[in-house]
């Protein structure tokens, strides 16, 4: 606190025409750093300009303010200066206004003066003063008693953090006397290495031996003698009483294991090419359980997704964006296939067999990946976006009872 004291002291103190600061007492007068925004929400118990105000249930009088000024004015005629002040804790358009009164209109000046294509920066200043009723604006202000433009740049971070150390104090009281007491001794202790603290041995710099940073080995006289073991009798020759135990095996040696060399090979898998031209009836890609057909269409059988019926009472409405741009190269090639397939025969699509011919010479898959071409038609199929008929042997797009494909997207490709 004598800080702000001896900086009120050395500054022009303006007072009020009625004389209102010069009547506080210096008891009651103790300066307290407050943010805007504490001004912001600045109360007092009844609408008058003596009431005092209150600021988180503290009653508040002098305070010292450490903002930014924005904008500034001057009447002249009046001696009157005001200012417009920011901190960072106000809220984005909301500001504190300050008043000054002086006898001389041309030292209320804070910004520089502006200069064609120039934008000042905002000038720190330092306020002490006393809350007072904004008129029209429901709020407190501030009236000036004492400013300073802050040179140094820290000032605004220690205004900020005595701030909070005086909120602190209000709501939770001092801090304990054996704190502030360390805290003090600390502070005069010479620099030095701290009690019963381990020495470490400093790594050394690059190009120095390292046997120098190496403490001296003890004095030979100095180290205890080694600790005589007690020596183990011989084995006699006598006979032994000890029952003998079977060896210890490993768990899961109890099972008799054939050699690997004498297995017999495992039997190739078949190729998808091979598993399809097997039989026409057998499904190589069983995705979907069997349906039965609905009241919807006598011609064709359900779909067995139990999301196609809501996707077949209404058509896809695609945005400008990509709409498949969360699918794999995979599953954007199939979908790419069945879509082209609808278009020409919107009734069948695509035969699964085809499907998997067209990926793998393409090299989307290998001979024999029929697993990730279920999963690619199983997802596309969760996702509303075909269909497959009742034995699952081919796919078309989800449409509009089957008479226009649902996608009229030209920008679809496999991203290849």
């Amino acid at each position: 606190m004598a800080d702000e004291e001896v900086i009120a002291e050395n500054m022009d103190i303006d007072h009020d025409d009625d004389g209102t600061a010069g009547k506080m007492s210096a008891s009651a007068d103790a300066l307290v750093h407050v943010t805007l925004f504490q001004i912001l929400h600045a109360t007092q118990p009844y609408p008058d300009k003596d009431a005092p105000w209150y600021i988180n249930g503290r009653e508040v009088r002098r305070i010292i303010v450490v903002a930014s000024v924005i904008s500034e004015g001057v009447k002249p005629e009046s001696g009157v200066a005001w200012y417009r002040l920011v901190d960072g804790s106000n809220s984005v358009g909301r500001t504190v206004s300050a008043l000054r009164f002086t006898e001389d209109p041309g030292n209320t000046r804070v910004l520089p003066p502006p200069a064609p294509d120039f934008v000042p920066r905002h000038v720190y200043v330092r306020i002490v003063g006393h809350l007072t009723a904004d008129r029209g604006a429901n709020a407190a202000m501030i009236r000036v008693d004492a400013l300073q433009v802050v040179k140094d740049r820290n000032e605004a971070s220690a205004h900020f953090l005595n701030a909070a150390y005086a909120q602190l104090c209000y709501e939770r009281g001092p801090p304990p006397l054996e704190v502030l007491r360390g805290l003090a001794d600390s502070a005069a202790a010479p620099p030095g290495p701290a009690p019963n603290s381990t020495q470490h041995n400093p790594k050394p710099a690059p190009g120095t031996s390292t046997s120098a940073n190496r403490a001296p080995p003890p004095d030979a006289s100095h180290v205890p003698p080694p600790q005589a073991r007690p020596s183990t009798p011989p084995p006699t020759a006598g006979p032994s009483t000890t029952v003998p135990t079977a060896p210890s095996r490993p768990a899961g040696s109890d099972i008799n294991q054939e050699p690997a060399a004498e297995r017999p090979p495992a039997p190739p898998r078949p190729s998808s090419a091979q598993a399809s031209g097997a039989t026409a009836a057998h499904n190589p890609f069983p995705s979907a359980p069997p349906r039965t057909p609905t009241k919807r269409s006598k011609d064709r059988a359900a779909p067995g997704s139990p999301f196609t019926p809501r996707t077949e009472r209404k058509f896809r409405k695609l945005s400008t964006a990509d709409p498949l741009s969360g699918l794999t190269l995979l599953q954007r090639e199939i979908l790419l296939q069945i879509m082209n397939a609808t278009e020409k025969n919107p009734e069948y699509g695509i035969d699964v067999t085809a499907l998997a011919a067209h990926l793998a010479e393409n090299g989307f898959v290998t001979s024999d990946d029929a697993l990730n071409i279920t999963a690619a038609l199983d997802f596309l199929m969760e996702g509303e976006h075909i269909i497959a008929d009742q034995d699952a042997l081919s796919y078309r797009m989800a449409d509009a009872k089957g008479k226009r494909p649902a996608y009229s997207y030209e920008g679809l490709s496999s991203g290849r």
